[in-house]
């Protein structure tokens, strides 16, 4: 992402660049990302630390008894009254989130999922920062959020958004266009 936006920056092209909420996972990308677009390190990094002292706290551990009953709720969630190669898909999603690390839960759960409000304070702060250098990191964790009920993930997802909902005018698009409008095109 940094690099592509020298390129942009140096041909004179309006550009947006729209990470998932994992780019604050990688402190590397992230100070090559701000200085790539004009930003300043050094005013953000206290806000960085802090985020990433509490998101590299490790994630949970349990039993198999306990992880097969997590796993069950989830099912049991999904309302699936039968399960084939589609549902056990998404049951394989499930069952990785169940451990995820903080940043995998940041990622999957958007800036909701920090509950310390000094955390979440900065994590604002830095996303907020980045706007203004034209980066704008999903605050719903990440794109396919917005649209999850299509279960695809990438590129495979837009495809599979745009094949389930062709009205551009679909409610289902609601937030998303509230988070193109905030780029300021």
């Amino acid at each position: 992402m940094h690099l592509i936006s020298k390129e942009l920056n140096a041909l004179g092209v309006d550009y947006r660049i729209i990470p998932d909420l994992d780019v604050f996972n990688d402190r590397g990308l992230l100070k090559s990302l701000i200085e790539a677009n004009g930003g300043d390190w050094a005013q953000l990094q206290a806000d960085y630390d802090q985020l990433a002292k509490a998101m590299n706290i490790p994630g949970e551990t349990m039993t198999p008894n306990e992880y097969l009953e997590a796993l069950s709720v989830k099912i049991e969630e999904r309302g699936y009254t039968n399960i084939a190669k589609a549902e056990a898909n998404k049951i394989s999603k499930d069952a990785k989130s169940i451990l995820e690390n903080q940043w995998d839960a940041l990622k999957h759960n958007g800036i909701d999922y920090v509950k310390d409000e000094d955390v979440k304070a900065s994590l604002e702060r830095l996303i907020d920062a980045l706007n203004k250098l034209k980066v704008y990191p999903v605050k719903g964790g990440e794109l396919e959020n917005f649209v999850p009920q299509v279960g695809d993930h990438g590129p495979g997802w837009a495809m599979s958004v745009i094949e389930a909902y062709p009205n551009i005018g679909d409610p289902v698009y609601e937030k998303l266009l509230e988070f193109v409008n905030s780029w300021g095109l």
